[in-house]
């Protein structure tokens, strides 16, 4: 029932699917008038009382021969993230269901430069003032120099999709105990396979390997025992 209740909550609600008539118009259009832009033919179908989105209308227009291919930008989002990680924190708000089928809302605060997250919180009625007050308390003595602020997706969600919440204290604890095992345990490639707080490397001399749960043994950390 849990299962079935988000997969109702959570469906997408978007524009329904043209239909054959009107696609078929959007390729005339296109054909028959070569200088058209997705604009144009949004705008002459609205004429017609079709009320198309011009990127919808870009989705359906025939690639013109001969025409040139656009160059990509000299500078891609990504490759501009990775050249300007020191300085640049990246930010999300997630929310959770709880078992009573309530809403949750997660916060947290995310320093690129080593993937390492500096705050989290939990609330049930986020407002400006409450987010506001987030940042506040990440930017502090000891956080890294911030510069730009960006908003990112993370795998803090990698926790939540395997629990099922009781309550705001209840999914507080969870994110807390998943971020320190992210920031002093969990490998990154990015980070040349270390954690954001660097791990030592244990030589097979120091002993055998034991397995030390986290996350309420969803992780585990592998560490040599003499």
């Amino acid at each position: 029932g849990f299962r079935v209740f988000w997969a109702w909550k959570s469906r997408r609600v978007g524009r329904p699917a043209l239909i054959a008539t009107v696609v078929a118009l959007i390729e005339q259009m296109a054909r028959e008038n070569p200088t058209w832009s997705r604009r144009r033919i949004a705008a002459e179908l609205a004429k017609l009382g079709h009320d198309v989105n011009k990127d919808t209308v870009a989705k359906y227009m025939p690639v013109r021969p001969g025409r040139p291919p656009r160059h990509r930008a000299s500078q891609t989002w990504a490759t501009f993230v990775r050249n300007h990680l020191v300085g640049t924190l990246a930010i999300d708000f997630l929310t959770v269901p709880t078992v009573t089928f309530g809403v949750l809302y997660v916060f947290f605060v995310l320093s690129l430069e080593r993937r390492r997250i500096l705050h989290v919180n939990v609330t049930a009625h986020p407002h400006a003032a409450w987010a506001a007050q987030q940042l506040v308390e990440a930017l502090g003595p000891d956080a890294p120099t911030a510069a730009r602020l960006i908003r990112d997706r993370d795998g803090i969600r990698e926790a939540l999709d395997h629990v099922i919440v009781l309550g705001e204290r209840h999914l507080l604890r969870l994110v807390r105990g998943y971020i320190a095992y992210y920031n002093e345990d969990r490998p990154h490639m990015s980070l040349a396979g270390d954690a954001p707080i660097a791990r030592s490397v244990e030589p097979p001399g120091r002993g055998r390997v034991v397995a030390l749960s986290r996350v309420g043994g969803l992780h585990h950390r592998y560490a040599r025992a003499a």
